[in-house]
Parts: C-alpha cells; structure tokens; sequence
C-alpha cells in the first residue's frame, strides 16, 4: 500500500468528522479538499483557477490530505484508524 492509496482511502472511510475539520485546516489546503474531494472537480482546473500549476496543486493536495488525516485521528483517535463512517467520536468530542 502506498502513501497515495492511503490518501485516497481516506475519503472512502472517515467518518462525518470530516466536515467539521476541514474548515481548521489552511485555507489553501481546505479549498483543494473541497472542491477535489468532495466536489470531484478535476485537479488540474481547480489549478488553473487559483493560478498555480497542477504540479504545485497535486503537493498542496497531498499536504492538506495529511493534515487532514492527522486532524481525524486526533478528533477521532480509534475510529479514525478504523474506517468508520458514522462514529460515537462526535458526540465524545464535544461536552
């Protein structure tokens, strides 16, 4: 398995914590996300739109799915890790 096909099973198997994180992450690597990964716009577009080139979307959108990852498994410890898509860990995170 490799760093990418972690990435890409990310967005597969997180639970709803996900919407709540990605407003924390920078606003360059949120943006990427969202219109990416849960818009499945094609990266190179969404480069051309922000003005840098896809070489530069494609590591931004690497670094932001690895902030991203790190953000869930702080939030979500043991689910996150665990592929779930509708966890407890919301109603855990917050008092």
């Amino acid at each position: 398995s490799t760093a990418t096909d972690a990435d890409e099973a990310l967005f597969t198997t997180v639970c709803t914590c996900v919407n709540d994180i990605i407003p924390a992450l920078k606003s360059e690597h949120a943006e990427l996300v969202r219109r990416v990964e849960l818009g499945g716009e094609p990266l190179h577009e969404v480069a051309s739109d922000l003005g840098i080139t896809p070489n530069n979307a494609s590591v931004r959108l690497h670094r932001a799915r690895h902030s991203l990852r790190a953000a869930l498994q702080d939030t979500c410890g043991a689910c996150a890790d665990h592929g779930c898509l509708d966890c407890g860990c919301r109603g855990a995170a917050r008092p």
